[in-house]
């Protein structure tokens, strides 16, 4: 499909979205470090402070690669001045019962291998992994059940069960609060639209929650992630 390069209109010309190469994955990676390191959720995963930027860094610049090599749909923010990355967000299509999983979907263990996630236990530490492993599989867990009455409602309406969710949406600490969130989310939301797919995402952070309601979004749910050692963050799926 073609991707035409957006512009806001409210947003100086300094900023405009573009699709994700190779070239921006380290900077997406390096900005998903910084714009996630107080988020509950992953506070919870990757909890030593001193170590938990430099983790998520490593871990989204091999996410964002697979999901560029299997051909996802993601964007990335760049400030047209440096070519810095400072905002990105991918769009996932839905249409199964089946939940994406970065680290369970069997066929693409290859793909995962040569992204290196596979060295993510050796490099993060198993503690930290177990962790991250528990925090994905009850988010897909708690979100299978939705996707499921979503798809027989759409097939007993005789339209095709399909849906885009919203994914690793983040701008950059340094240039929030100049409209960029509302850029990226309303980017993906009109490609969405012109494909006929209706979006849904889910958050570890109730401080998302008034943003995202500002673009049609509404929570259906809250379940809290639950672990015999400590206090779980809430996760809110919306």
């Amino acid at each position: 499909f073609v991707v035409v390069i957006f512009r806001h209109p409210s947003l100086p010309n300094m900023y405009r979205v573009v699709p994700l190469e190779h070239k921006h994955l380290a900077g997406a990676g390096r900005l998903a470090g910084r714009a996630w390191f107080a988020d509950p959720g992953w506070s919870w995963a990757l909890p030593d402070d001193s170590t938990r930027e430099a983790y998520l860094a490593w871990l989204f610049e091999r996410l964002l690669w697979i999901k560029l090599t299997l051909g996802y749909t993601c964007f990335v923010i760049i400030h047209e001045g440096d070519e810095e990355v400072v905002g990105i967000g991918c769009a996932v299509k839905v249409d199964t019962s089946a939940v994406q999983s970065w680290w369970h979907t069997g066929e693409q263990w290859t793909t995962r291998m040569y992204a290196g996630v596979l060295k993510m236990p050796f490099i993060m530490g198993f503690a930290n992994f177990k962790r991250l492993l528990t925090l994905e599989s009850y988010a897909n867990s708690m979100e299978k059940p939705y996707i499921q009455r979503f798809n027989q409602q759409a097939l007993a309406s005789h339209t095709t069960p399909c849906f885009c969710r919203l994914e690793h949406i983040a701008v950059s600490p340094s240039h929030q609060g100049q409209g960029l969130g509302k850029l990226i989310v309303t980017h993906i939301q009109n490609w969405a639209k012109e494909r006929g797919l209706k979006c849904e995402l889910n958050t570890m952070n109730p401080k998302n929650i008034t943003f995202y309601s500002r673009y049609g979004f509404k929570v259906i749910d809250e379940v809290t992630v639950v672990d015999p050692t400590c206090t779980s963050p809430p996760k809110q799926f919306l």
